[in-house]
């Protein structure tokens, strides 16, 4: 790992454990192992270090749901690989799975940001338009279905963490419960 790529996961691994007030730019330079100028020649400040851990984990979650093998053929089953796809990724990764949910609550998130991470899942959001359009899904805005198809992902994942694994069937289950709550 590069000293950038070390201040990131240090940072993350310490906003999960710690929060973000009780993580100071010190403690991240400890933790990476790097000058506390070494942080600052790579972030102008901590803002802009969350910001930037923030925009890496949204693209990643974004590729993983982005590489969900869909077929074409099922609508249905097309929903149901890129839920199970970014379940996989939260399971996978529970350090950006809390701290994406930390950061998206917290004050320090700009608006700007937010929009600007949008694009990294944004082709998700276009299917779900799809959806509504052809009818595979309840007529109901595009926002309001990803938050509430986001949020049963969330819910899974809560539960994958506080029970330490969940079956295939129980995953399916969950898939095949989210695409009833939002079918037509």
């Amino acid at each position: 790992m590069n000293k950038r790529e070390l201040i990131l996961q240090a940072t993350l691994e310490l906003i999960t454990e710690n929060g973000f007030h009780a993580t100071p730019m010190s403690m991240i330079s400890k933790k990476a192992k790097v000058a506390a100028g070494t942080i600052y020649h790579h972030f102008e400040n901590k803002e802009v270090l969350l910001e930037a851990l923030y925009s890496e984990s949204k693209e990643k979650m974004g590729k993983s749901m982005q590489a969900a093998e869909l077929s074409g053929n099922s609508f249905e089953e097309d929903f149901k690989s890129i839920w199970t796809a970014l379940f996989t990724f939260y399971a996978n990764n529970r350090l950006r799975f809390q701290f994406l949910e930390q950061y998206a609550q917290s004050p320090f998130i700009q608006k700007e940001t937010k929009e600007e991470q949008r694009k990294h899942y944004q082709p998700i959001i276009n299917f779900l338009q799809q959806g509504i359009e052809y009818g595979h899904m309840s007529a109901i805005d595009v926002e309001v279905m990803t938050e509430m198809v986001h949020g049963t992902v969330v819910s899974a994942a809560k539960i994958f963490h506080s029970v330490g694994n969940l079956n295939k069937s129980t995953v399916s289950d969950l898939a095949n419960f989210a695409w009833k709550a939002v079918k037509k």
